[in-house]
């Protein structure tokens, strides 16, 4: 029996390789960019706890997760659905509370710790998490994705019924990740947010104690308009702003 020459046995392999390697690429799917979401539009759903202790001269931070994500939907838990199994979350420096008494309700805001620059909010990714609320630093577990700056957010709260909070938020960095089919980063839900907030306040004894506090909450992100760093008023007589 007669063999084909070597050089065309080489051609043939060649072939069949380079055809079974074209299928298996096209098989293949590249991650595409999300969407930017819309001026307005929810870029992101939270829940979480203000955890903390020593009232008003004590330091509290905020712990959460993402329950729902635009460009990915609610599928961000690896296996049911806590925050044990979160794989977004966020975590805050540390900041302290200034309140206002009016009647039976408090209005707050957020103060930054002494010697500290106002308080950041660090967002994470792991692919198989270990969260735990009595653990705030599981919560820091994984891939650094971004970190967001929060300006002026205040709020009021009845003592053990109930709390809402609001405020905005830039973008400082953020780093693009793959998730499935789509790549994003923070910057693809937008360069600014105006965060809400709300939950049940805990009882006045509850915050004055010494065992601390962990406040449930759950938040809302929406995409906003590039917030600008200074205001310049032009008059008659000039230009009124910031002094150079």
């Amino acid at each position: 029996m007669n063999r084909p020459p070597l050089h065309i046995t080489i051609f043939v392999v060649a072939m069949v390789i380079a055809t079974i390697l074209v299928h298996k690429i096209k098989g293949q799917t590249t991650p595409t960019a999300a969407a930017k979401v819309p001026v307005g539009g929810v870029a992101a759903q939270i829940t979480g706890r203000l955890v903390g202790s020593g009232a008003l001269d004590g330091e509290y931070e905020l712990i959460g997760y993402l329950t729902f994500l635009d460009g990915i939907g609610s599928a961000l838990f690896a296996g049911e659905a806590s925050e044990k199994s979160a794989q977004f979350t966020l975590r805050s420096d540390r900041f302290r509370f200034q309140t206002v008494p009016n009647g039976p309700l408090i209005h707050f805001g957020r103060l930054a710790v002494p010697s500290t620059q106002p308080a950041l909010i660090r967002f994470y990714y792991m692919a198989s998490p270990d969260r735990d609320f009595s653990k705030p630093f599981t919560f820091s577990d994984g891939e650094l994705i971004g970190v967001v700056r929060s300006r002026g957010i205040q709020g009021a709260l009845t003592p053990s019924l109930m709390f809402r909070a609001e405020g905005s938020a830039t973008v400082d960095t953020a780093s693009e990740f793959s998730f499935g089919d789509r790549k994003l980063s923070l910057r693809s839900l937008g360069d600014s947010f105006v965060i809400t907030m709300f939950g049940v306040a805990p009882a006045a004894d509850e915050f004055f104690g010494s065992e601390g506090i962990s406040v449930p909450y759950s938040a809302s992100i929406r995409a906003a308009d590039r917030f600008q760093d200074q205001v310049v008023i032009t008059t008659g007589s000039g230009s009124i702003g910031p002094p150079k």
